[in-house]
């Protein structure tokens, strides 16, 4: 149940930021009822912002004992931290000017403290809210948390051993009937352990994935033969099944014990299950003993290319991925997105990106890596390299995704493959110093930066380029649109 309080004390903070005009612009309040936190945007939009700097740094004062330990995930990394480590992101940033004058001004009239063994009546608390929309929210805040806490003790105490009953929604980039697991927000298969780190319960792990049962094979026909690649919360490996090279995936071990990772992973598996298409890395089976130990495997076929980034920075050396290659790529890569955006209900990759599409020995190009296509909060950071850089700025801005975000996302593969570089890596500032990640975001926030062409790409290229990175998602063309345009080019 304790995931329970967490959930209404998110949601109350959502309610009261989102009725009050004062923080309409905080990122904070737009992502936070859903656990999900951006601490990139934090650190650029509300620690510069003061009111929404002010909830930031005084949100431990809202928090008891049962609530400091509630898990938000940061949806550029992927990382879990607890809400009481919010306060401190803004230790670092300057306080914007206002809130600078405010502190020079409180620091020449300082206010005596207020006794700690009284607490205040509630006519001093309407008496300071023309001072600080803050305190006002901060004690509304408190008092419904109390009374949640209350709730759920009484609760807890009666139910204490009655299952708790789940209702499963429906992602809308779902395929048939697969289940829709709800990121951030564990069902019945995850459950709270006693020293509050989310544990899998694997009986229903189990009926889970009954619905995988006929894409199942043996766990011992896989053989691991090499690491080909590990991130923050999983391995690709090169392996063998029955005598045919295949890749497999899987999440590192101490992963397996949370429930959200599990659950992502789930999800992923049983999208990737329901694909088909020769542009799309293909699905071989799903393996998995649930122990313990538990351990679940991802099958599918083994791109021997490597993937486009890597093919790009070798080519700036050898020159070895010719101009006919690279449309070759984009036009495979645009035809992955019109079978995507076409299924019913269409899926949204969410995570485009030239680590994410892979090439074999022939240079064809399938998409991979399914894993933020319905879970958004799970969207992976790749070392070095992070995924913003190929986000929308509607979704940088916000967090919603819609079909138009995978067309910016595709836009800015094209800007790789015509000038072989990470994308906004050539951005110097007037030191000469390059763009820190936080001055990227804000700069394709604000549409006042874009990935660039080189001077000798075909104006038709740099054309369609910069019309997938439109900064209105409205004028962004199609997947169908941009295939019939690399054809038509690709005859002349």
């Amino acid at each position: 149940m304790a995931d329970e309080a967490c959930d209404r004390f998110f949601h109350s903070l959502s309610d009261k930021m989102n009725t009050s005009s004062a923080y309409s612009s905080c990122s904070f309040s737009k992502t936070i009822a859903d656990a999900h936190i951006q601490v990139a945007l934090i650190k650029v939009i509300d620690c510069t912002q003061p009111p929404c700097r002010g909830f930031v740094e005084n949100i431990h004062t809202m928090l008891g004992a049962s609530l400091g330990g509630c898990m938000l995930t940061d949806t550029f990394t992927s990382a879990h931290l607890p809400i009481s480590s919010i306060s401190t992101l803004c230790h670092d940033i300057p306080p914007p000017p206002d809130l600078q004058n405010g502190m020079q001004q409180n620091n020449a009239n300082p206010r005596p403290p207020r006794p700690s063994s009284s607490p205040p009546s509630p006519s001093a608390i309407a008496s300071t809210t023309t001072d600080s929309s803050t305190v006002v929210l901060i004690v509304a805040i408190v008092a419904s948390v109390v009374v949640v806490a209350l709730v759920v003790a009484l609760v807890l105490r009666r139910q204490s051993r009655q299952p708790r009953s789940s209702s499963d929604d429906t992602d809308h980039v779902a395929i048939d009937t697969a289940r829709a697991l709800r990121p951030g927000k564990p069902t019945t298969a995850f459950a709270l352990s006693s020293s509050s780190v989310l544990s899998v319960d694997h009986s229903f792990l189990a009926f889970e994935l009954h619905g995988l049962e006929p894409h199942r094979v043996a766990m011992a026909s896989i053989h691991l033969v090499q690491l080909i690649a590990q991130g923050a919360h999983g391995q690709v490996w090169l392996g063998d099944h029955l005598n045919t090279r295949v890749a497999v995936k899987k999440l590192l071990p101490h992963k397996l014990h949370i429930a959200a990772d599990v659950q992502a992973f789930v999800a992923e598996i049983s999208l990737v299950a329901q694909l088909d298409s020769p542009f799309v890395v293909a699905f071989v089976g799903v393996a998995w003993t649930l122990g313990p130990p538990l351990d679940l495997l991802l099958v599918t076929e083994f791109m021997d290319g490597s993937d486009l980034r890597n093919v790009l920075d070798a080519t700036r050396v050898d020159q070895s991925f010719s101009w006919a290659q690279k449309l070759a790529c984009a036009l495979h890569i645009a035809h992955a997105l019109v079978y995507l955006h076409g299924l019913t209900p269409p899926v949204i990759h969410r995570d485009l990106k030239s680590r994410n599409v892979l090439l074999d020995s022939m240079a064809r190009a399938k998409l991979t890596d399914f894993g933020s296509a319905r879970v958004f909060d799970h969207a992976t950071m790749t070392a070095g390299v992070g995924t913003y850089r190929w986000i929308a700025p509607e979704v940088l801005a916000d967090g919603h995704y819609a079909v138009p975000a995978d067309l910016f996302s595709l836009g800015v593969i094209l800007s790789e493959l015509d000038t072989e570089i990470v994308p906004y890596s050539d951005l110097r500032t007037a030191a000469g110093k390059p763009f820190t990640d936080a001055s990227i975001m804000a700069n394709v926030m604000s549409g006042s930066i874009l990935p660039g062409f080189s001077l000798d790409c075909p104006d038709w290229f740099v054309a369609l380029g910069r019309q997938c990175l439109s900064f209105d998602p409205s004028v962004r063309p199609t997947a169908i649109e941009v295939v019939r345009m690399l054809q038509t080019q690709s005859c002349l």
